[in-house]
């Protein structure tokens, strides 16, 4: 959601996180965009979610194009994981993954919301537990460095993430 409640038609975000993506990968940042955007069902969106290889070069990034930022030395305990800033109106989100938790990232971060917990519900039936981090057995990660590794750890059809807009309550 964004900041300030406001939300931002799907084109003009595109092409807010197209800028943002040329800005990162000349900075030498690996990304994805995630969230709602990359899901692409809806006709706006109220932020940007991106994963990244590097977290400070992604913050030095959205300051340079002029965003009120929140670095991750500005935050305390297990958000140092995490920057995000404003731009044009939305918030621009940055979440820090390592290759093994690459996919597990950008699994979480596209979401929706109720496939993440329909999934991990999933696993912890399964005896394992799922997070953005990956997939676990016994504190061991035994998936999360792509996302069709997540799904086929798990046993689930393979989902693009235009089929993730999951509304209600149903079998994936």
């Amino acid at each position: 959601m964004s900041i300030n409640g406001n939300r931002m038609p799907l084109e003009q975000a595109r092409m807010l996180a197209d800028r943002i993506s040329t800005a990162l990968t000349a900075e030498g940042v690996f990304h994805v965009v995630c969230g709602s955007l990359r899901r692409g069902t809806k006709p706006d969106v109220g932020d940007l979610d991106i994963v990244v290889s590097d977290l400070e070069g992604a913050a030095r990034v959205l300051t340079r194009m002029g965003a009120e930022s929140h670095l991750p030395q500005e935050r305390k305990g297990k958000n140092r994981r995490q920057a995000w800033g404003q731009l044009e109106g939305i918030k621009v989100g940055l979440y820090y993954g390592t290759p093994q938790e690459w996919g597990a990232m950008i699994l979480t971060y596209t979401g929706n919301h109720l496939l993440n917990i329909k999934m991990r519900a999933i696993a912890k039936r399964q005896g394992l537990k799922l997070n953005q981090y990956g997939l676990y057995l016994n504190g061991e990660v035994i998936a999360g460095k792509d996302e069709k590794q997540v799904f086929d750890a798990l046993g689930l059809p393979w989902l693009e993430p235009n089929q993730r807009e999951i509304k209600q309550w149903t079998k994936i």
